[in-house]
């Protein structure tokens, strides 16, 4: 199955015009456009890893040309404190988008490691 699809394209679009709207004024407003950036993205708590292709999406319609680099994969299990990605690439894309792909991890993290637990009863 191919992950990158026009349904997650449209979904990604549709997160973000409701999380960015016309645009991240705060970013626009205090970092340089250009401006290169690293980020990590860490697990908060033991979980199991689902929709990191998605955060990537996110990141990549902000800035095609991100750099992202999978630490761990869907499907892991992972402890507290765990870095699942690693990105490089313009400021503003990834201070942008971090609340939509935090978004997304989320939710299909709690749904994964929720649904774990249950297999494992």
């Amino acid at each position: 199955m191919n992950w990158h699809s026009q349904e997650i394209d449209e979904l990604v679009r549709r997160a973000l015009a409701e999380d960015v709207g016309s645009g991240d004024a705060t970013t626009a407003a205090i970092v340089p456009a250009g401006t290169p950036a690293k980020a990590t993205i860490l697990a908060r708590q033991t979980l199991m890893c689902a929709g990191l292709r998605i955060a990537e999406s996110v990141f990549r319609a902000l800035d095609p040309e991100m750099h992202v680099r999978y630490l761990h994969h869907d499907g892991s299990f992972v402890e507290a404190g765990a870095k699942l990605i690693e990105l490089t690439g313009e400021a503003r894309a990834i201070l942008t988008g971090e609340r939509t792909a935090l978004n997304f991890l989320a939710h299909l993290c709690g749904i994964a490691t929720h649904t774990k637990r249950f297999v494992e009863k």
